[in-house]
């Protein structure tokens, strides 16, 4: 339940635009917040390339324990066992790597960290137009929460970090 007073749905707008936009500014000069993006971007491909890296490496040992029992013929059974124990061993190793690397990547993508510069951009476009549905839907896509106390906002929470 809201105990404030009401306010202008206007004036609450206007404020909150501007102070989005003064906030905004402040971040955009402190951080090469394009270059930021494209690292992150960057991390997350390379965290995908590794995944499959360690898919094709547990596939080759895989390969290499079938291909260990096609030829137990060929090796008493004390050496069938450790080498097929070594094998088995890496696989393991691997597979707990590839799961590690899967959860760091899920992390990532849960983040909403990844910000496309562009669409930013022409969402301040938009906003300037005065279409009153399109700066409500910026505020939807980039604001998490919005306290306003004593005829003034006191608070601005972005829906992403940075």
């Amino acid at each position: 339940m809201c105990d404030q007073a009401n306010v202008r749905a206007d004036d609450l707008e206007e404020a909150t635009l501007e102070l989005l936009k003064r906030e905004l500014s402040k971040l955009m000069d402190k951080w090469d917040v394009k270059n930021q993006t494209k690292t992150k971007n960057d991390n997350l491909s390379n965290l995908e390339d590794e995944i499959k890296n360690m898919d094709i490496q547990i596939k080759k040992k895989m390969n290499a324990s079938k291909a260990l029992l096609e030829t137990r013929d060929y090796y008493d059974t004390e050496t069938f066992i450790q080498l097929n124990k070594e094998i088995q061993d890496e696989i393991k190793k691997l597979r707990v790597e590839k799961e590690s690397l899967v959860r760091e990547l899920e992390r990532m993508e849960n983040e909403k960290f990844i910000i496309d510069i562009d669409e930013l951009k022409n969402n301040f476009k938009i906003t300037e137009s005065g279409n009153l549905e399109d700066v409500r839907k910026t505020f939807h896509k980039l604001l998490s929460e919005v306290v306003y106390e004593d005829k003034k906002i006191t608070k601005l929470k972005m829906a992403y970090n940075l």
